[in-house]
């Protein structure tokens, strides 16, 4: 009786909290469970292979050629950079750097790409008229992005190679390898190489941290000598949960700038994104039920998951003085597909998802885990937002999380997560059009960057809006602006855009098409006084340039803004923005 009674009083409490722990299990590093409105979970442990045939069994170009589904994209809290008298890249945890295609020390500008028919790092000199500087050609590279630590910069590079079609009906497997590329550019004017490192597998992302490079690669399907490879360079640690198949290992390579010494691991789990903390990293993927092919048999014709339900899996590994160490894994029912949507705060990992709630998955909703960092163990849950909407923007910033979901208005949520186990929304604005960026400003500000609609859900072009959430009850949209004609990278990646908190000013920048033409320019967002003036320059161009993507970024340095397209740069002054002139950047 006194046993019923404990067990009634803890359930009572769990229930009290928001979180419904139905049951769980424990088995050799397995432990599985079911929090909130029934969304279940597994904590495994990752243990390091001890021969080849024990990775080969789960991870071969056979099992690349599975009918397989997995989806990943392409931050502790997101944190404004720091106030400098130049512009930094826009990062998702402060102090840890982030690679993009430019770059820039305030003396010097750094700008990857192709140019004249080749991968290309093109270095100018800042100032009322850059000047090239010179150019630093990477033959047999395509090059992504670039990293700048002091006076070494660092390219990164794919590399394609194709290692096997094997025989009809089945899918060409292709082995990617990666370039990384140390200079020194401490004489801009002649660039020296340093290092020049290649590694087995596609570019995935990187961090520079304390003087360390981590890259991130995944390489897709093995066979026995890469294996064998692999594990001389490191050890390979697999899941111990075996119901899951991967179609290949994850690389953490470790490389120390100062001495020189490199460290490699490889995990086992699937392609998807990176967030990284200042004594974690984290990879995030998304797992459809096709990848499932052994379930978990929890009764005669009971499995641990339900058959329609996308899963999302999350590897924790622990950074170390002199390397990392995969530590462990959990499962959570949902998707996650962006690497904004995790975020670590106060020994807690948060991560929010969206959720089919039908079998046609026609209508979703959303929720956010808490859970232990540490244990990786669901203490927290929250569900039931948006029923019936798709998740697009998710933003955290110290106890609160900021969610937008979108199907015919824009519900812009507002989640306190400050105690852990009973996560609360507090304030909800409803608005048309939607988000899929938010980005936290200063003063109680948010920005958002997505798409206008109309009241019926018909979406209409892009928009800029500026968010007060001051007051985390009635949070409040002070401004929008259309962004009609116009395309931006900032709709999904941080780094495009330019944070100046000094002087409180925002910088988005656009690409904007003009029949036979297209303007570079950039939204420039005044918090303080919510002056938003738009700045640009006129490129006439021929029609594949005008349907092109081309990256556009800005970057300040003292007195001017650098409104930098793929083939121009447009000078202004700043902040008075005033145009300078527009320069065109050396092609070969």
């Amino acid at each position: 009786m006194v046993r019923l009674l404990g067990v009634a009083l803890i359930t009572a409490i769990l229930l009290g909290m928001g979180l419904t722990l139905l049951e769980t299990t424990y088995n050799h590093g397995l432990e599985e469970g079911v929090v909130g409105d029934g969304r279940r979970y597994v904590v495994s442990d990752l243990a390091p292979a001890s021969k080849i045939d024990e990775v080969l069994e789960r991870i071969s170009i056979e099992s690349f050629l599975i009918p397989t589904r997995m989806d990943g994209a392409v931050l502790e809290s997101a944190t404004p950079i720091a106030a400098t008298d130049y512009s930094r890249t826009n990062v998702q945890v402060m102090g840890i750097d982030e690679p993009d295609v430019v770059k820039t020390d305030g003396r010097f500008l750094y700008m990857a790409g192709w140019y004249g028919g080749g991968s290309q790092i093109l270095i100018y000199t800042l100032g009322e008229e850059p000047g090239h500087v010179s150019t630093i050609r990477l033959e047999n590279e395509s090059i992504s992005e670039i990293l700048l630590a002091g006076d070494r910069l660092i390219s990164i590079s794919h590399l394609w190679i194709p290692v096997d079609r094997v025989e009809a009906k089945r899918l060409a497997v292709f082995s990617g390898y990666t370039s990384v590329r140390i200079f020194d550019v401490s004489n801009p004017w002649e660039p020296r190489e340093l290092i020049n490192m290649t590694f087995y597998g596609d570019y995935i992302d990187a961090r520079l941290y304390l003087g360390r490079l981590y890259l991130f690669t995944y390489t897709y399907g093995l066979d026995k000598a890469i294996a064998e490879d692999l594990m001389e360079r490191g050890d390979i640690y697999i899941n111990v949960w075996r119901e899951i198949l991967y179609p290949g290992l994850w690389g953490i390579h470790v490389y120390s700038l100062d001495d020189g010494e490199l460290e490699e691991k490889y995990v086992e789990a699937g392609p998807g994104s990176v967030y990284m903390t200042y004594d974690s990293a984290y990879l995030v993927t998304t797992i459809y039920r096709r990848a499932m092919i052994v379930p978990l048999v929890r009764g005669e014709g009971d499995t641990m998951f339900k058959r329609d339900i996308p899963r999302t899996e999350i590897v924790k590994i622990r950074l170390l003085d002199n390397g990392v160490d995969p530590v462990g894994s959990v499962i959570l029912d949902g998707i996650v597909g962006d690497r904004l949507r995790v975020d670590e705060y106060g020994g807690y990992l948060r991560v929010a998802v969206h959720l089919p709630i039908s079998s046609s998955w026609s209508e979703w909703e959303t929720a956010i885990y808490v859970l232990d960092s540490g244990s990786l163990r669901v203490v927290g849950y929250i569900g039931g937002l948006g029923k019936g909407e798709m998740l697009y923007g998710v933003r955290f910033l110290g106890r609160y999380a900021y969610l937008v979901t979108f199907r015919v208005v824009d519900p812009f949520y507002v989640v306190d997560l400050g105690i852990p186990t009973n996560p609360v929304v507090l304030g909800v604005l409803k608005i048309p059009g939607f988000s899929t960026l938010l980005q936290p400003l200063w003063n109680g500000l948010v920005l958002g960057i997505g798409f206008n609609a109309t009241e019926e859900g018909r979406v209409t072009g892009l928009k800029a809006s500026v968010y007060d959430v001051k007051n985390p009850l009635i949070p409040r949209e002070l401004v929008s602006v259309p962004l009609d004609t116009a395309w931006t990278e900032a709709l999904y990646n941080i780094n495009a855009l330019t944070l100046d908190p000094r002087r409180g000013i925002a910088i988005v920048p656009l690409k904007k098409y003009l029949g036979m033409s297209y303007d570079v320019a950039a939204l420039v967002v005044d918090t303080g006084s919510l002056r938003i003036e738009t700045i640009s320059y006129r490129v006439d161009c021929n029609t594949p340039c005008i349907y092109s993507f081309h990256w556009v970024r800005s970057v300040y340095a003292g007195d001017y803004l650098y409104l930098i397209g793929m083939d121009r740069i447009g000078v202004f002054t700043y902040p008075g923005l005033e145009k300078v002139g527009i320069i065109t950047v050396a092609s070969g």
